[in-house]
């Protein structure tokens, strides 16, 4: 995906810009207004006949504007450098884990038929065999599609992702995550395992939690605005979210071992998972 400047950078770019009209407006055009202004007062002063008043052509009796103009740009060049490396207060955005998690994993079209998710009724041979593309599966998908119309081989991007925006990450409130990584690595689990897999996870992830901290935690592990909400509290200080990031995803690779222990026919499919967990 392309690099997205960032507010810090365009904070420091507008005080940079603006600072430097200043300093061109102090040095070319207010020396030109006070040679003006030195020639009409001159002129006023030989008609006036204003012998007591000296022609204000020295350097002393200038007004000193110059400097107060300059210290004034670069006062205000330091306050957007300072306003810039504030982070603003946003949520997690869901582009990045679409373009650079889903879509390469998840993209073209899967006919493997030993892949339960390729059929309607979620178990090899069971229902209607439809396939996957773009992530968007037989086993959740197949059955509602069809019925607007819409065959999952002919599945377009952008219908896609509409549906994984709806389904994978607003009905999820992930928007409202501060951290990136941690809105990611959630939303592309529960397009890979389900929602109720991940909600799985999340509670191992606070079991732990609380057994680190011996506190117990006031919010339940589902996904909802109060938990949301205790998980931006709980990660704000950086040491807690690189640990509550690093769990979810250790916690995703065990999901897959103990997967394919099960049902052995999965292996094929074990190192593409494990890559797409820590990638």
């Amino acid at each position: 995906m392309e690099a997205q400047l960032q507010p810090q950078f365009w904070m420091w770019l507008i005080g940079l810009i603006v600072s430097f009209v200043i300093v061109v407006f102090q040095t070319f055009i207010i020396k030109e207004f006070r040679g003006f202004k030195a020639e009409i007062k001159s002129e006023v002063t030989n008609l006036w006949h204003h012998d007591h008043e000296v022609e204000c052509n020295q350097p002393d009796c200038k007004p000193k504007t110059t400097g107060l103009i300059l210290r004034a740009s670069i006062i205000f060049w330091i306050i957007c450098c300072m306003l810039g490396s504030v982070n603003p207060a946003h949520g997690a955005d869901f582009l990045p884990v679409w373009e650079n998690t889903i879509l390469p994993h998840e993209g073209g079209y899967s006919n493997n038929i030993h892949d339960p998710g390729n059929w309607t009724g979620g178990k090899e041979g069971k229902g209607r065999f439809l396939g996957t593309k773009y992530g968007i599966a037989a086993s959740v998908y197949g059955t509602s599609l069809l019925k607007k119309g819409i065959i999952i081989k002919h599945l377009t991007k952008d219908q896609a992702r509409e549906i994984f925006k709806a389904d994978y990450w607003d009905a999820l409130y992930l928007g409202d995550l501060k951290s990136q990584g941690i809105a990611d690595e959630l939303c592309d689990e529960t397009v890979n395992t389900g929602k109720g897999q991940t909600g799985k996870l999340l509670e191992r992830v606070f079991a732990e939690i609380e057994w680190a901290t011996k506190e117990k935690i006031p919010v339940s592990p589902e996904f909802t605005p109060e938990t949301i909400q205790w998980i931006n509290e709980y990660t704000r200080e950086r040491g807690n979210r690189v640990a509550f990031y690093n769990s979810v995803r250790l916690k995703r690779v065990k999901f897959y071992v103990n997967l394919v222990k099960k049902r052995p026919k999965m292996k094929q499919f074990f190192l593409a998972w494990v890559d797409r967990s820590v990638d």
